[in-house]
């Protein structure tokens, strides 16, 4: 009978497991879709390399959604037993409550072992591998594409407008009337003005690569009093350095770190306090986070043959607070830990042992 009531319930647990997961996906990656479109529109990527972008993006995207979609078919399956009175005719047959939750454990279990595949080794390397291919297109010279009629920020220091643009034989950009606000220089603001001219991005060196045609410029210092110069030009071309894209393109994240480089780092390399404890969060976080699967697994079962609800909304809307709730506190310990006033360990596992007694307290209530 135990077997027949094990098939019961995984069949009952699969197809919502696998529409939650499916939906959850959906939600989460249309963000980043929304995200990665700037580089198909503005910088012109083919759609092989966005496919091959968003295929990188799996791992990390099943590392959230499987807990989630645990939670959410947990819930469903048992609110739905429990709707039909289920639940009462298994405990009547001498069937404990944790015998008849125990296939959804099991596969909680199962998603443990493979959500810490994925946050050990495989999501490390797919983040790495994303920001590679991301870098492969930033990291070289290319004529910016500006809309029309509108003010930019090309950085924290430049703003442009232009009036129109438009693409020449080879394929360059080309734009008419221009206007370049400049604060790069402390203590001094500059404006160019320009008929017409392209622009390009070198963030290999980190600059912008500006040639210009008969315009002027204009300058205002500012040293006790104000000094106010004008320069009128047939051609301009000039070079300006920002030494931010050089830094941030190269610093490695923390979810980039495998188990092992996490552990060399911290053994060998010297390092500042924020970027000790973030190290530190995340190697405990790798081993906390999968075990979610099987606490949402716990709490979701237990919920559900207390409730008297089998609907998918009902079930969608329970699930999306616990994980929001759960993500806030997690979220809300990282940031006590960069701040000293909790160690790394205790705020990556302290969402599991809030968790995991709310589902003692549901055990006893059940029981």
């Amino acid at each position: 009978m135990t077997r027949t009531l094990d098939r019961y319930i995984s069949r009952e647990f699969i197809p919502p497991f696998l529409g939650g997961l499916g939906i959850f996906s959906f939600i989460l990656m249309m963000d980043k879709v929304l995200r990665l479109a700037d580089l198909v529109f503005m910088k012109g990527v083919r759609f092989p390399t966005l496919v091959n972008l968003l295929i990188l993006l799996i791992p990390p995207l099943f590392s959230f959604t499987i807990p989630m979609a645990i939670l959410f078919a947990s819930l469903m399956t048992f609110g739905r037993l429990a709707s039909d009175n289920e639940i009462i005719a298994m405990r009547s047959c001498g069937q404990h409550p944790v015998r008849i939750i125990l296939p959804i454990l099991i596969f909680g279990l199962i998603s443990v072992l493979i959500c810490f595949w994925l946050e050990a080794s495989l999501i490390p390397s797919a983040n790495r591998s994303f920001r590679s291919l991301v870098m492969s297109f930033e990291q070289q010279k290319e004529f910016l594409t500006l809309t029309e009629k509108g003010f930019q920020d090309l950085s924290n220091e430049l703003v442009a407008y232009v009036h129109t643009n438009t693409q020449n034989r080879e394929r360059e950009k080309e734009y008419e009337g221009i206007l370049i606000a400049d604060y790069s220089l402390q203590g001094i603001s500059r404006v160019i003005f320009a008929k017409q001219g392209h622009m390009m991005l070198d963030k290999t060196n980190g600059q912008f690569v500006i040639s210009l045609m008969d315009g002027s410029i204009h300058h205002l210092e500012r040293e006790g009093i104000n000094i106010y110069q004008m320069m009128h030009f047939g051609r301009y071309e000039t070079n300006l350095h920002l030494p931010s894209y050089s830094t941030i393109s190269k610093k490695k994240k923390f979810k980039e770190f495998s188990l092992r480089e996490i552990r060399n780092a911290l053994q060998s390399d010297p390092m500042d306090f924020q970027e000790e404890v973030g190290l530190q969060f995340e190697w405990h976080r790798k081993f906390a986070f999968p075990f979610a699967c099987l606490i949402f697994a716990l709490i979701g079962s237990l919920i559900g043959m207390e409730s008297r609800w089998s609907g998918k909304c009902s079930s969608f809307a329970v699930s999306l607070m616990l994980i929001i709730i759960y993500y806030f506190v997690l979220t809300t310990g990282s940031r006590l830990s960069m701040a000293g006033y909790l160690t790394p360990g205790v705020s990556a596992w302290f969402p599991n042992v809030f968790y995991l007694g709310i589902g003692i307290t549901l055990m006893r209530k059940v029981v």
